[in-house]
Parts: C-alpha cells; structure tokens; sequence
C-alpha cells in the first residue's frame, strides 16, 4: 500500500545528509576563508554555527537513514538483498558514518568551540598548547568528515551496483 515512504526517506535522508558533507566541506567552507571582507573571528564564529547546525542534521539524517534501511531489511526483498555483501556494505557505511557523525556532534565540535571561544584567533601567539590542542582537535575532525565522505560514496556506489 505505501511501500514507497521507507525507500523516499532511506533516499532523501542520504543524499541529503551526504550532500550536506561534501558542500559544506568542499564548498562552503574553502569559500568562507577566502572572503577577504571576513574577519578570522567572523568566520570561526560563523563556521562555529554552521558545523552545530549541521551536527545536528547529520544525527538525525543519520538516524532517519539507518532506521528506514533497517526496516526495509525486515521485508522479504530486502532481507535476500541484505544476506549479500552488496546489500551488507551500505548499511555498515551508514552505520560508520553515523557513529562518526555522533562523535563530532557530542565530543569533538563541543571541545573545538570551547576552545576557540577562549582564544584570541586574530592577534594571540599560536604556539601555545590550548592551539596545538585545537590544531589536533580540528584535524580529528576534518579525518572524520573525509570518513564519512568516503563511507558515504562507497555505501552510494554498493547501492547503485545492487540495481
């Protein structure tokens, strides 16, 4: 009767959650440090907003993914599909990709912003250890968005070979 809403948010909550990842990283950000007009504690501020913004989205998008996939594993169709590795690959994508999502949004972004709301980005000497713990901090954080970038991809293209 309605066995299109599962596939519909599975679909939309990917591509919109995995979208999202490669605009923001790829796109949005590059293109904020390059606004000569924007001072650095405007765009860590506004970087700051966005990347909470969009944490959230990823959970919930990451949730919206993962649960709609497991409930469309419970049919038969999909149970046969799932029993293949082709059919296992995605779901342990998005799995990782959640389980990243959710370590950025409840450890990492929280730190970074502490972190960077005590320090002066503009003027203070960046040889300190709060910034090499910043510097450290931001790198687990770009890693992990790479992660899923590519867990992302490799869960797209098992999908788009399954068909």
């Amino acid at each position: 009767m309605m066995d299109w809403i599962l596939p519909l948010i599975r679909e939309v909550s990917f591509t919109v959650w995995l979208g999202g990842l490669i605009t923001i990283d790829c796109i949005e950000t590059p293109a904020r440090f390059r606004t000569p007009e924007l001072t650095r504690a405007q765009i860590v501020a506004v970087g700051r907003q966005v990347f909470a913004a969009f944490n959230r989205a990823e959970v919930i998008l990451g949730l919206l993914a993962l649960s709609s996939t497991l409930l469309l594993i419970l049919r038969e169709d999909e149970a046969r599909f799932i029993g293949s590795f082709r059919g296992r690959a995605p779901v342990v994508c998005i799995c990782l990709m959640l389980i990243l999502a959710l370590a950025q949004s409840l450890k990492l972004r929280p730190r970074l912003a502490e972190l960077s709301r005590k320090l002066d980005l503009a003027d203070q000497d960046r040889s300190g250890p709060r910034f090499a713990e910043m510097r450290r901090l931001h790198r687990a954080y770009i890693a992990f968005d790479l992660l899923k970038i590519a867990a992302g991809l490799v869960a797209l293209g098992f999908r788009s070979l399954a068909r």
